[in-house]
């Protein structure tokens, strides 16, 4: 069978069995990248030397890292699909997942987040920033959030997978008494609509949309990164360095391992290290 008629077969596959939409059109975009690169043959004729130039090739043209081994995971979960379906070859067993090191948390300081609150303009901006810090929800999860998800008398988020529930983790969250105050009051202040989060006209606020609107907002209070993602990655911490545990931490951010979370924890753990220090009479005293 051909490349091309194999890939159709696996986007049809893996979008049944519950890939997230952004999963589909990542997985799409890259492996059709490689197809256009290695050639439609037949699927037994591509090898793994034909697999090591492609990604070779696209590491050497100075892309970053991470970007490389995301297109050899949907390598892998194409040949895997490839192999259970059409009995074909694994030229992609022969390597490894590529290594690199990936960027430092860095995680928004307590001025940053006064800025970027003052630099609401709107009742929605001012509860979505505070509801992303306080929740450390994902942007494709704060999205599919509806007001019925909300408990605002005990701040009980219930935030609900997608589909199969792989990648985001079926959960409850909480909200602070001042995101509960300030959310009420923007939900108060709009049209009865179903999302939680709207634009003007009522429809509920995608990843794009909620991405988008951080991006604007740090551009005007003129702080760099001011992504949805960098929210999650300030609640971690800060769960961390106030003295929350690492198990209750991996539970709030629905991952299915502690992988992630030690990176959070290593962070704070500096922060501690430099604290003490900081503090410590041997050291402020030249003992």
């Amino acid at each position: 069978m051909k490349l091309s008629k194999a890939l159709e077969g696996y986007f049809l596959t893996i979008a049944s069995d519950g890939y997230s939409p952004v999963t589909v059109k990542n997985y799409r975009w890259f492996l059709s990248h490689f197809m256009r690169e290695v050639g439609d043959k037949e699927l037994p004729a591509i090898t793994t030397d034909d697999l090591r130039r492609f990604l070779n090739a696209y590491r050497d043209s100075g892309r970053a890292g991470a970007s490389v081994a995301m297109y050899w995971c949907a390598i892998r979960s194409f040949y895997n699909f490839a192999e259970k379906e059409l009995n074909a070859p694994r030229p992609d067993l022969a390597i490894k997942q590529p290594r690199y090191l990936s960027n430092q948390k860095q995680p928004f300081t307590r001025d940053e987040v006064k800025k970027l609150l003052t630099g609401c303009r709107s009742a929605r901006n001012k509860a979505l920033v505070l509801f992303l810090l306080d929740t450390g929800v994902r942007a494709s999860e704060c999205a599919r959030l509806t007001v019925n998800d909300v408990d605002l008398n005990t701040g009980a988020v219930q935030v609900i997978p997608y589909l199969s529930g792989a990648k985001s983790r079926g959960r409850i969250v909480y909200i602070s008494r001042a995101t509960r105050s300030i959310l009420w009051k923007y939900i108060e202040t709009r049209a009865n609509t179903f999302g939680l989060f709207t634009t003007v006209k009522g429809s509920a606020l995608d990843r794009n949309d909620i991405a988008n609107i951080l991006n604007r907002l740090g551009n005007k209070c003129g702080i760099p990164r001011v992504r949805p993602h960098r929210f999650r990655h300030t609640f971690a911490i800060e769960y961390l360095r106030n003295g929350g545990d690492v198990f209750t931490l991996k539970t709030l951010l629905g991952h299915s391992s502690l992988d992630m979370v030690k990176r959070y924890l290593a962070i704070a753990q500096v922060d501690i290290e430099s604290a003490h220090r900081r503090a410590s009479p041997v050291e402020k005293w030249g003992l």
